[in-house]
C-alpha cells in the first residue's frame, strides 16, 4: 500500500476530463497526489469542544507505531488513538489514550469475532472512563 486512502488525493483541478489514453503514455504514467488537509484538530477546537475524538493510525513499522500514535494525540488533540500494524490489522490493535499516565491497551481478536468488535468495545470503555 503506497498511501492510506485518506492521506492523499488528486485535486479536481488535476483530474483528466477524458479517459487517459494508453497510447499517449507508452513509457508509463506518473500520478501526483496532494496531501489531504488535516481536519481532526478543528473538530474539537472549532466545531464541538465536547467531542470524544478517536483517530486511527496504521503503520508498517512496529518501531514507530506507538510514537506516531502519541504524536497524533498531541498534534490533533484527539482523546484516543486506535493503532495497528498492517500485517496484523485483522488480529490486533492498540488503544492509546490521551489520559496522562495511561498505559496502551492491547486488543487481540477473539476467535469468533472480528477485531473491530474489540476496538468498538475498547472505544466505548475509553469514552465512559473519560
Amino acid at each position: 500500500m503506497a498511501a492510506a486512502v485518506s492521506d492523499f488525493y488528486i485535486p479536481d483541478s488535476s483530474l483528466s476530463t477524458h479517459k487517459i489514453q494508453s497510447k499517449d503514455h507508452g513509457d508509463g504514467l506518473t500520478i501526483s497526489l496532494e496531501p489531504v488537509p488535516k481536519k481532526l484538530k478543528s473538530i474539537v477546537e472549532d466545531w464541538n469542544p465536547n467531542t470524544f475524538l478517536v483517530s486511527f493510525k496504521l503503520e508498517t513499522d512496529s518501531k514507530i507505531l506507538l510514537e506516531k500514535a502519541r504524536s497524533a494525540i498531541e498534534k490533533y488533540n484527539v482523546h484516543l488513538v486506535v493503532a495497528n500494524e498492517l500485517h496484523s490489522r485483522y488480529d490486533q490493535a492498540v488503544l492509546i489514550s490521551a489520559v496522562e499516565g495511561s498505559e496502551p491497551v492491547i486488543l487481540n481478536k477473539n476467535p469468533s469475532d472480528p477485531i473491530e468488535k474489540e476496538i468498538v468495545e475498547g472505544i466505548i470503555n475509553a469514552h465512559i472512563s473519560a
